[in-house]
């Protein structure tokens, strides 16, 4: 076999592990720590290999909780559902190729199980996961940990709020158990999560390259290896996302895949209430998703979302000049849903989205023809506010909610309630 050939095959075989499908062993790691700013921050935040953290997450501490607000309703039908885009390209001296894939799944939570007097909830997983999806079959919420079982006998736990540490492991991901994980506090700002989350990071590198002044630029290697794993939490609503990133390269060629994942929809908006999901295509009004007063609908839209253009509609221009706001003629409104009353009654309608969320949605409601009888049209970013609501008289007879992203540049999840 020549030498030429025989690193062909072996850059193959390593762009194999690369990709997430390959079930290759994991690759010696130096984990990279976020500490939060009021903490001290020590030379070496890594462990020693063997040396597995001696922790015990659920013994009470007398020291406040890492994260004092860390605390959701965790229950029978509570559910997060994420949307996942990953990137992945390579290169070799035949030329280049790039490629996407992406989707949508959800983690819903079923039947109570208590296991060690935790109190846990089995794991169902809907939709395209790839390989993101929780491993766990029980998830629980106690004393600002999150719990896991993926035998329904042990415990293990995958986030703790009470000391921000604990030994390794995730919600998404897998980290080494032998590793002490640390979460902290961070701003984030992309295309996919925008706000202050709580991030779970690790990293590992091998074969980089370093100067030395005098000598120059010294490689271990001919071959370069990355990867990364980031978790994201939010104090009231558990896990909003992930990341993760690899990539290899050689003297014949390289490789790297990227995917991000963000949360789309979630049912922890401090009710008890019923809840339904919203159901696509509620794109117009024609299309609009039928739904029962008293219930709260969980949903999500963008501002790129395909909608109904109101100028589309005569009596909707001319009602939004009656009403002195002509500007709404022009809007495109992406959700719709509709609901019937048998009697007269005052009727309020509520949206609301999470504070994380950076965003400005507006609130409109109108009769059979289109013509406006309730709205709420607040500037959601200047005053810092995450509700648009307004009461209204209504007779018998069936009516149209139709939900406007004015500024949602990116997935926003969001309630609304009608009663």
């Amino acid at each position: 076999m020549s030498i030429a050939l025989c690193h062909r095959i072996q850059f193959v075989l390593l762009l194999a592990c690369l990709l997430p499908a390959a079930g290759c062993p994991p690759v010696p790691t130096n984990e990279i720590l976020e500490i939060e700013p009021t903490q001290e921050v020590p030379e070496d935040p890594g462990t020693v290999p063997g040396d597995a953290p001696a922790l015990e997450p659920d013994t009470p501490s007398a020291a406040p909780p890492a994260f004092e607000a860390f605390d959701f309703a965790v229950e029978t039908g509570a559910f997060w559902e994420f949307a996942w885009l990953k990137k992945t390209s390579s290169y070799d001296s035949h030329g280049a190729s790039t490629s996407t894939d992406d989707g949508t799944f959800r983690v819903v939570l079923g039947s109570q199980r208590d296991i060690d007097g935790v109190t846990l909830y089995e794991v169902t997983v809907e939709g395209e996961a790839d390989q993101f999806a929780p491993r766990w079959r029980y998830i629980g919420l106690t004393d600002y940990q999150i719990y896991g079982s993926t035998d329904g006998l042990q415990l293990a736990v995958l986030f703790d709020g009470q000391r921000g540490v604990w030994p390794g492991s995730g919600f998404f991901f897998e980290f080494d158990s032998e590793t002490l994980m640390t979460a902290a506090e961070r701003d984030l700002d992309n295309d996919y999560i925008t706000g202050r989350v709580i991030a779970v990071q690790r990293s590992t590198s091998a074969g980089e390259c370093e100067y030395f002044s005098g000598v120059g630029t010294i490689c271990p290697s001919a071959t370069r290896e990355s990867s990364s794993m980031r978790e994201y939490y939010h104090p009231s609503l558990g896990p909003v996302g992930f990341f993760t990133s690899g990539s290899f390269s050689s003297t014949y060629g390289g490789a790297s895949t990227e995917t991000n994942g963000w949360l789309t929809a979630h049912s922890f908006l401090g009710t008890e209430e019923p809840q339904s999901r919203e159901i696509e295509p509620n794109d117009s009004p024609a299309q609009a998703q039928e739904i029962d007063t008293g219930t709260r609908v969980a949903a999500d839209i963008q501002g790129t979302d395909p909608g109904f253009d109101l100028a589309d509609n005569p009596t909707t221009v001319t009602s939004a000049e009656d009403i002195g706001i002509p500007e709404l003629a022009d809007a495109r409104l992406a959700d719709w849903f509709t609901f019937a009353l048998e009697s007269e009654q005052d009727v309020y309608v509520t949206l609301e989205f999470p504070a994380e969320q950076a965003c400005d949605l507006d609130l409109l409601l109108t009769d059979e023809l289109g013509v406006f009888l309730g709205w709420s049209l607040l500037d959601n970013v200047a005053l810092d506010s995450q509700v648009e609501g307004f009461e209204v008289r209504l007779g018998a007879g069936r009516y149209y909610v139709g939900i406007w992203a004015f500024d949602a540049p990116s997935r926003i999840s969001y309630s609304l309630h009608i009663e």
